[in-house]
């Protein structure tokens, strides 16, 4: 049986809706960014829910869940196809799949039943849809331990039929209710704003859900690998749910900070424009450059009030900045620059940063994943330092941050490896028309793309940062 879908922005919307769960991983398209993942993904229990409609059960029957397993084995981003493969049938057991790029399993899951009489609805104690989400509380590993709270279970049924017609023909209000409960808790409670749901076990799922309810509360944490495990209790249920804590997007070091570290004079009477300064090695480049004494033009393509902030915080220490909108891949964004800068550049700071992970690490190579990075890392640059020379009123000093994995590429990073190299010859050929460009290969700095869920490590991005800017402007 296969069935295939990719979920949009409005899907997005429509599952919060119904859920409760509008943590900004899935709906803010500039806060996802922030994550580990580097953009929007699909709900887990979103993608659970759509698994269990394909399932070729009910046949006009009642059914009732008495066990569930299933792993969330890796973020679905918007517009990914998901497919659907299962299931394998062994009495009133089922197991499925969910199949992501390169046929890679992004949800494992196993499921038993039985049947039940009444309509599924009449059992549900409170039938009124979830109340407007809220915000996502930040929760750190502290303060999960020892959280614990009652699990109201409440479901727009209307609103569930709609959007899963199938699965609601067949499946108990309650249980549908219970387990959007579950996303609910872990992607606005505890976790909440950093979580990433990885696990759901349910046995002994009551008959009907117990007349005082469900209670879940914090288990366990393992701080090592930033794990919660949640237990979920009533009725003779056993439930159990494991979600990480991400690490929160990278702080950079603030403008006052680094002032203190350098010579108002390094980088006196340069305008700058530096592309990609919103967050990341490009909000340390333009800081350090403002403390130098540069005026620096700091552009953005969706986090506009990250740049405003980065801005503020070198305006409020005494320095130079000024933020501008532009998409450096987009013909007509890039093409209206020299109107929109508010002077000459006699310097260009290249951090236009898109995602750099391919989402199938099996593969030694994406064509398409290739072709994104070079449109950013290659072809826009070309155009961008091209446009710049012609509207130069003298020399024009660019740093290009190349990558140590240029030489030694991840297996998951060819593509990205490819580019950069690319990048470098590009500089290669520039030079030849009278431009100067420091390419360095930069190390491993901890950014929002190099953090991830478990600890990692980077050298000092600051003193990195100051060296190459200082060689690209001398």
């Amino acid at each position: 049986m296969t069935a295939a879908r990719w979920f949009t922005h409005e899907d997005q919307l429509a599952f919060a809706a119904l859920s409760g769960d509008a943590n900004p991983l899935h709906m803010d398209p500039v806060v996802a960014r922030r994550s580990h993942v580097g953009s929007q993904v699909v709900h887990g229990v979103h993608l659970l829910l759509w698994g269990l409609e394909q399932l070729p059960i009910g046949d006009g029957e009642r059914m009732a869940l008495d066990a569930m397993r299933v792993r969330f084995v890796k973020p679905v981003e918007l517009g990914r196809t998901v497919r659907f493969d299962g299931p394998e049938l062994t009495g009133t057991r089922i197991r499925w799949q969910l199949l992501g790029a390169g046929d890679l399993p992004v949800l494992l899951a196993e499921i038993g039943w039985h049947p039940v009489a009444g309509d599924g609805v009449s059992s549900l104690p409170d039938l009124s849809p979830v109340t407007a989400p809220g915000i996502s509380i930040d929760r750190d590993l502290e303060a999960c331990v020892g959280w614990g709270a009652q699990l109201p279970l409440s479901l727009d049924v209307e609103a569930a039929r709609s959007l899963f017609p199938g699965l609601m023909s067949w499946l108990p209000a309650w249980q549908f209710a219970l387990l959007l409960s579950t996303t609910r808790v872990v992607g606005m409670e505890c976790p909440g704003l950093y979580s990433l749901y990885a696990e759901l076990q349910l046995e002994n799922l009551p008959a009907f859900p117990p007349p005082d309810g469900f209670r879940i509360h914090c288990q366990s944490v393992r701080e090592a690998i930033s794990l919660v495990t949640l237990v979920l209790e009533g009725g003779g249920l056993n439930g159990r749910i494991r979600a990480f804590r991400r690490k929160p997007p990278v702080a950079q070091a603030d403008y006052a900070a680094l002032v203190a570290t350098q010579s108002w004079h390094r980088f006196s009477g340069r305008r700058v424009l530096l592309v990609g300064g919103s967050r990341g090695l490009g909000e340390v480049a333009a800081k350090l450059l403002a403390a130098g004494g540069a005026q620096v033009c700091l552009t953005w393509r969706l986090g506009q009030e990250d740049a405003a902030r980065v801005a503020e915080d070198i305006r409020r220490g005494g320095g130079d900045a000024v933020t501008m909108q532009l998409d450096v891949t987009d013909p007509h964004s890039l093409s209206s620059l020299p109107v929109r800068v508010p002077w000459r550049p006699d310097a260009l700071a290249y951090f236009a940063t898109p995602v750099i992970a391919r989402a199938d690490k099996r593969r030694p190579m994406d064509g398409d994943e290739l072709a994104r990075l070079n449109a950013c890392y290659v072809e826009a640059f070309i155009n961008l330092v091209t446009l710049l020379r012609e509207a130069a009123s003298g020399p024009l000093s660019i740093l290009y941050p190349s990558s140590v994995y240029v030489a030694e590429p991840p297996p998951d990073l060819w593509e990205y490896s490819i580019a950069k190299a690319a990048g470098e010859q590009a500089c290669v050929l520039l030079r030849g028309l009278g431009v100067t460009i420091h390419a360095p290969r930069l190390p491993l700095l901890v950014t929002d793309q190099s953090v991830g869920i478990l600890p990692s490590q980077g050298q000092q991005t600051e003193q990195v940062l100051l060296e190459a800017l200082t060689t690209a402007l001398s």
